[in-house]
């Protein structure tokens, strides 16, 4: 059987994942993007300060956040990480220790765990390896010591073990690799001498070895190889002197007719340096950084832009990065996959990519945000007026005194106070909080961490809850503050009062005002949509009402 009679499913193709990451890495380091890897309807992106963002299909957590909800939008997950790559519904993350960590489906051990269990946020699952690749089903990873392992799905052979037994912990498959290739049901590694080798499905040659016998173990196929895609049953590669080759089952055959099979490689074009491929199209950049694409059945490439320097193909859209570090995207976006916040509408064409950094107006960052919800009274629960609440002074005298640990949170003029959250951004400490305060003068000793509940009897309760928050939210957070500093000098708005904030997980509140750095500031409904969805974020916090 071919893989086009099984359901069409994304080939995946980061050259050398580990080390063409670590290249870029060097040259830039900053919150731009480093490398893109496509899935079959989510995407990953790697920025130089090490935060993997990610955004489309989340039904087996493939984007990592914590949650099954698909994103329209790039969300960072746990950094700092130095590759990534997006396998058909799960993905994988290297950091600089050599621990490898993954999240989303496990239904082939894709993950090296047992239980085939969905993993919805970042989990280790392997240690002293320097690069590896996702494949539809499978995982391969090179530790330092050369060494190549792989595990999940084999039904092709493609663990190159010698059996077809699936397997959800690591098997070694040989030594001397220094580089590795995972496609849809077979693999492609490249050993320190040089030499190319390849096992797992070969119906239509994808192999390139000549035959269309399908192999359990490595075979020996090429040598002096750059870099290799998958797509569509076919294989492209690129030599070390920019010539692209082909094989396996022809891209150009027509749809509706039955491809012609290429057991050899051959020779398809000169000037590239990177490809990429996918189940309808393939994309290569030339060393002029201009942008080529090739979808099924076309029998010359299209220019579509200038100046890239990367590109990554899933099932039916695409990544590429600039040479000026902006992220571009088209293809199929019906599960938000583009990473464009416009809905579920695909887009023929390359298209930026905005992202936080992009919209944040410039300017020092604030140190501390305070977000006041609603009140209620001590006696008849009757909701009272925001402005009673007290000054922007008295309030941000609630979180500095909580980021002191074993200092006091103090009730005085606050006795009508229902919640409120916090944000130190030199810190990166988050906190929340739920309080009914009516004894005036009554005080509190809360250190950073602690859920504190005094004694009910006397009318006070107090419930306090903090984390550490990663650096990527920092600044989202901080951008957010610096969108509503700046909305309010241009409107010149009073406060407004009662925003809904709802977050994903069902949970919700209305917030009255933010204070800032001291500054009372409006919450509009931008502000609170934004801010509640960066909430529903924090990993380990639950809104707190």
């Amino acid at each position: 059987m071919s893989i086009l009679e099984v359901a069409p499913l994304i080939a995946l193709s980061l050259a050398c994942v580990g080390c063409a990451s670590l290249e870029n890495q060097a040259r830039r380091d900053d919150s731009n993007p480093v490398s893109v890897s496509a899935g079959t309807d989510h995407s990953l992106m790697l920025d130089g300060n090490g935060t993997v963002w990610t955004w489309g299909a989340n039904y087996s957590g493939q984007i990592g956040d914590g949650t099954s909800s698909q994103s329209y939008v790039p969300k960072p997950v746990v950094s700092p990480f130095i590759a990534v790559a997006a396998g058909s519904a799960y993905s994988l993350a290297l950091k600089s220790d050599g621990t490898l960590w993954g999240w989303g489906s496990n239904s082939f051990g894709e993950l090296a765990m047992s239980g085939f269990e969905r993993i919805f946020s970042p989990r280790q699952i392997g240690t002293d390896y320097k690069t590896f690749a996702a494949g539809c089903f499978h995982a391969t990873a090179i530790r330092a010591d050369g060494s190549l392992w792989a595990w999940g799905d084999n039904k092709y052979g493609e663990l190159g073990d010698g059996t077809q037994i699936s397997s959800t912990t690591p098997k070694l498959i040989g030594t001397g690799y220094s580089r590795v290739w995972a496609g849809c049901y077979y693999t492609f590694a490249l050993k320190s001498d040089g030499s190319v080798w390849a096992w797992g499905n070969n119906d239509n040659g994808e192999l390139g070895d000549g035959t269309t016998i399908s192999s359990s173990v490595p075979k020996h196929v090429a040598d002096n190889v750059s870099s290799i895609a998958f797509g569509f049953s076919a294989t492209f590669a690129i030599k070390p002197d920019g010539s692209l080759w082909c094989w396996g089952m022809d891209p150009s055959t027509p749809r509706g007719k039955i491809p012609a099979v290429i057991a050899s490689p051959v020779k398809i074009g000169d000037g590239y340096q990177t490809v990429s491929a996918g189940w309808f199209g393939m994309a290569a950049i030339k060393v002029d950084g201009s942008l080529w694409v090739w979808q099924r059945g076309m029998q010359n490439p299209q220019l579509v832009g200038t100046d890239f320097e990367s590109v990554s193909v899933g099932h039916s859209h695409a990544l590429a990065i600039k040479t000026d570090g902006s992220l571009w995207a088209w293809g199929d976006n019906s599960h938000g996959q583009l990473g464009d916040n416009g809905g579920t509408s695909g887009a023929i064409v390359p298209e930026k990519i905005s992202m936080v950094s992009d919209q944040c107006p410039q300017g020092p960052l604030p140190t501390e945000l305070t977000a006041i919800a609603s009140q209620q009274a001590a006696a008849g629960g009757q909701e009272q007026a925001s402005d009673g609440i007290g000054s922007p002074d008295e309030i941000a005298q609630i979180s500095t005194g909580y980021y002191s640990a074993g200092s006091d949170i103090f009730s005085r003029d606050f006795g009508l106070l229902r919640s409120w959250s916090a944000f130190d951004f030199e810190r990166h400490l988050y906190i929340e909080a739920s309080s009914y305060l009516p004894k005036e003068g009554r005080s509190i000793p809360v250190k950073p961490g602690e859920i504190t509940r005094p004694d009910k009897s006397d009318g006070t309760t107090v419930v306090i809850r903090s984390v550490e928050v990663q650096p990527a939210l920092t600044r989202e957070f901080a951008c957010l503050v610096n969108l509503s500093l700046q909305d309010q000098q241009k409107a010149q708005a009073q406060p407004v009062a009662n925003e809904m904030i709802q977050i994903p997980n069902g949970d919700s509140a209305e917030w009255d005002f933010l204070v800032i750095d001291r500054r009372r500031v409006p919450v509009d409904s931008r502000m609170a949509r934004r801010f509640g969805e960066l909430l529903s974020r924090m990993p380990g916090t639950t809104q707190t009402r």
